[in-house]
This record gives structure tokens, C-alpha cells and sequence, in this order.
């Protein structure tokens, strides 16, 4: 990796807080279809690797990173995600934009208003899990 793009990247994010954890390590545990997944890290940023951005003004990227549970990539991460879906409190619902796999985690990113301040990652089979945007 780089020291621009990785400069770049993190220029444009602002850390998001999760609001519950599952495990006494305040990581979130998800059980997919392949298998137990931790959720790593909650981010709001304005643009993706390879220039991907949300094609309507007031829309940002969050990005949800993941890692199995040995640490590695998931195999199968894209099937096991595609039926993931956010929610807010008044009920709308953001599917996700994209999928991929960077900096040794696979994440989704889900374009959202860039007002919002509570979500819900709805996961299949899996309890919610809140999510609290700080710094807006």
C-alpha cells in the first residue's frame, strides 16, 4: 500500500462507535453461511478505493469492515453478504452498494444521507447490531 492512498484514505474518514458488542472484547460476531465473522471497524468516508462515491449529493460511504474468524479473508464473503441491509429509526432501508476485499479485510459500504446518526446492520440470522455516527 501506498503512503498517499493509505493518506488519502484515512484523511477522508471519521470514526463511527458501535454501540453494543456481543463479546466481552467489544467486538460484534456474526454467524453467516461460511462460517463466524467479526465485525472490525465502522467508517464514514466520502470515497472508495478506485474513486467509487455515491452518485447523488449528500449521500457518504459506510464502510463496514470484516475478518474471519482466524483473521484471514472470508471465503465466500459475497454470497454471504447479499442479503445485509441497514436500517434507520424511521424504518428506511439502505442496501449495499459494494463489496470487496482491501487493506486485509473484506468490507461492505453502504451509501447513507449523510445526516444520519443511528443505524442497524441487519444481518440474517443474526441479531441487529447498532450503530452510533459521531462527529457529523
Amino acid at each position: 500500500m501506498s503512503i498517499n492512498r493509505f493518506s488519502k484514505f484515512v484523511s477522508l474518514m471519521i470514526i463511527i462507535t458501535i454501540l453494543t458488542a456481543s463479546c466481552s472484547s467489544g467486538k460484534s460476531y456474526i454467524n453467516t453461511s461460511v462460517g463466524e465473522i467479526t465485525v472490525m471497524r465502522f467508517e464514514i468516508v466520502d470515497e472508495l478505493f478506485g474513486g467509487f462515491k455515491p452518485d447523488k449529493p449528500g449521500l457518504v460511504i459506510l464502510l463496514i469492515s470484516f475478518e474471519s474468524k482466524d483473521g484471514g479473508r472470508i471465503d465466500g464473503f459475497d454470497e454471504a453478504s447479499k442479503n445485509v441491509f441497514l436500517t434507520n429509526s424511521s424504518g428506511d432501508r439502505y442496501e449495499i452498494d459494494v463489496v470487496g476485499w482491501e487493506y486485509q479485510e473484506d468490507y461492505l459500504g453502504f451509501a447513507i444521507p449523510e445526516q444520519e446518526s443511528v443505524l442497524m446492520l441487519n444481518w440474517p440470522g443474526n441479531d441487529p447490531i447498532p450503530i452510533e455516527i459521531q462527529g457529523q
